[in-house]
This record gives structure tokens, C-alpha cells and sequence, in this order.
């Protein structure tokens, strides 16, 4: 199974020191590029930024092709 991830669930698993329970659960994660700039943000965590340098095999980055109407969704984030 394939699943993808927004920011949130990858930084605190990160945090937590339980990231390895994603491949356990699933075959392949895919997150958005913009998933990938948040956790190398200068406010994310040190740990999770250091962990973000050298994604593992398991996890694949992948651009977003349908642009959302920020009138419709103003509250989300880009990598949400």
C-alpha cells in the first residue's frame, strides 16, 4: 500500500523516534515537494531538518500538478 503524507505526521514520528513504523505499515510514502521544503524550514526541528538531508529509500517526493484556489482553501498550508 501507498500512502501520502502532509507535513505533520513525518515531523512528530520523527520527533518521536518512530518514523520506521511508516515502512512497517506501508510499502511506499509519498509526499509533496512542498512537504519536503517544510521539514527543511528554518522553524522545524533540528532533529527532523537532519533527518529530511538524506530521505530514506521508502520515501518519494513528488510535485503537485492541480493548483489549489487559495479563495476555496485559505486556511491550508502549500503542503497540505
Amino acid at each position: 500500500m501507498i500512502v501520502v503524507a502532509d507535513t505533520s505526521p513525518i515531523n512528530y514520528l520523527v520527533l518521536i523516534g518512530e518514523i520506521d513504523s511508516l515502512p512497517a505499515l506501508y510499502e511506499s510514502v509519498v509526499i509533496p515537494e512542498a512537504v519536503f521544503n517544510e521539514l527543511q524550514a528554518d522553524e522545524t526541528p533540528e532533529m527532523v531538518r537532519a533527518w529530511a538531508i538524506k530521505p530514506p529509500d521508502w520515501l518519494t517526493m513528488s510535485p503537485v500538478s492541480i493548483l489549489l484556489d487559495e479563495i476555496y482553501l485559505p486556511e491550508l498550508d502549500e503542503g497540505e
